[in-house]
């Protein structure tokens, strides 16, 4: 019976947040997380995963008044959990030279990240919950 009230409450423990996390929470790729740069988001930089690319040089990457930065690929790039985000294209000037960063936010909203791996715990969990009340019958 126990079993069948936590099935039934699971519905309302996800539409409140702070009940749900972390579990519900974003999980955002992070530039100062290591070693694999994943990072459950904290409560209060729960809204946005952001990703900021620049056309710094990746020698210089890292090193000017964007701590943190990191050159992947072919471009140097930020990753973090926000609170807030704004997304855009800005100038900036580093040494002189002019460079140009750009601002991408998501949310689970517009799919930052995949629905299989946000939602398989409570499918999973849904899934266990009807086969514990289906099996529980038959035993009863």
């Amino acid at each position: 019976m126990l079993l069948v009230a936590v099935c039934a409450l699971m519905p309302q423990l996800d539409s409140q947040n702070y009940l749900g996390y972390p579990q519900s929470s974003l999980q955002c790729m992070s530039s100062m997380t290591k070693p694999d740069m994943k990072l459950i988001c904290p409560l209060n930089r729960n809204t946005w995963c952001v990703k900021e690319t620049s056309t710094l040089r990746q020698d210089l990457c890292g090193f000017t008044q964007y701590f943190g930065d990191m050159f992947v690929v072919s471009q140097c790039e930020y990753k973090k959990c926000a609170a807030e985000c704004t997304p855009g294209t800005y100038s900036f000037y580093y040494k002189g030279v002019r460079n140009t960063r750009t601002v991408y936010c998501c949310n689970d909203q517009n799919y930052c990240n995949s629905g299989l791996h946000t939602y398989s715990k409570s499918i999973a969990l849904t899934v266990f919950c009807i086969l514990s009340i289906f099996v529980s019958f038959f035993i009863l």
